[in-house]
């Protein structure tokens, strides 16, 4: 059996006029075609949805109907926008990344989406699970992830929105990861993974870039673009009994970094669109 799933990651959907991505909600409906295009048999999205939706409900209601109206099965986690990563950001960023003080079910993604911080999905020749987490996870979210993953069988791709390990070595990216919003939670996420040999890979988002970087010797981290605000690019994963191969897609967005492109900061387009050896690849299992 084959399958195809396609990865995309921080859409940063917002009201019109758009005050966090100016021109994001165009950039979105340039891409919705794309992603029908390629015809894949399930989407994962890894978080942000929004840029406002830990504050704002209703934003989060808005990307529920878009993913919806691409008419293909999906599974999609928060990330720091539509849940709020920690207290001290919580307290600094309210319009964005608001501290909703509350189990995950009560919170605004939970009531949009009426999902669980875990959520797992057979698809055949590999397992597909979503694990929504916070810094000082008081979900129990990693504790849930441990016990699901021991009960699985066959290749396992797990899906969260923070890199848990760092994406490049040089410049922005370097430092903006999982540090800044859940750094206790990152390292014992990246442990209970390795701790499970048939999880194969790792999807994530958060950096705005599409990179590869290994986990473990055998489990690899791939970061999806910003498909809303930049580069706008998503993933396509071809999976049989063997093993996946990945390849890497433009997307109808800004093919640079928001934050550079903010601070007036120019780099080579492979930095945050990814190497060669970045954007295909393959995994046996």
């Amino acid at each position: 059996m084959a399958l195809s799933i396609m990865h995309i990651s921080d859409l940063h959907l917002e009201t019109v006029p758009e005050s966090f991505c100016p021109g994001v909600m165009e950039s979105l409906s340039r891409s919705a075609p794309l992603l029908r295009d390629q015809r894949p048999d399930f989407i994962v999205c890894t978080g942000d949805l929004t840029s406002h939706g830990s504050a704002r409900r209703g934003n989060l209601a808005l990307a529920r109907e878009w993913l919806d109206a691409l008419g293909i099965p999906y599974l999609t986690l928060p990330g720091n926008h539509d849940q709020g990563a920690n207290r001290r950001r919580g307290r600094d960023y309210p319009e964005t990344e608001f501290y909703e003080d509350v189990p995950f079910a009560e919170t605004n993604f939970g009531r949009v989406f009426q999902q669980d911080v875990l959520v797992t999905r057979d698809l055949g020749p590999v397992t597909v699970v979503a694990v929504a987490v916070r810094d000082g996870d008081p979900d129990g979210a990693v504790e849930r992830l441990d016990a699901a993953l021991a009960a699985t069988r066959g290749p396992v791709i797990v899906c969260g929105h923070y890199p848990v390990v760092r994406v490049r070595d040089e410049g922005v990216l370097a430092t903006f990861g999982f540090a800044e919003s859940i750094p206790a939670t990152a390292p014992v996420l990246a442990q209970c993974m390795r701790r499970h040999d048939n999880v194969v890979l790792y999807l994530c988002g958060h950096v705005h870039a599409s990179t590869k970087r290994p986990i473990s010797d055998r489990l690899v981290q791939l970061t999806g673009g910003g498909l809303g605000p930049g580069p706008s690019v998503f993933r396509m994963l071809q999976v049989n009994a063997a093993g996946l191969d990945w390849t890497t897609h433009f997307g109808g967005g800004p093919l640079d970094f928001w934050m550079s492109r903010e601070a007036g900061l120019s780099v080579l387009p492979e930095y945050h669109l990814g190497h060669p050896e970045e954007r295909v690849g393959h995994i046996s299992f």
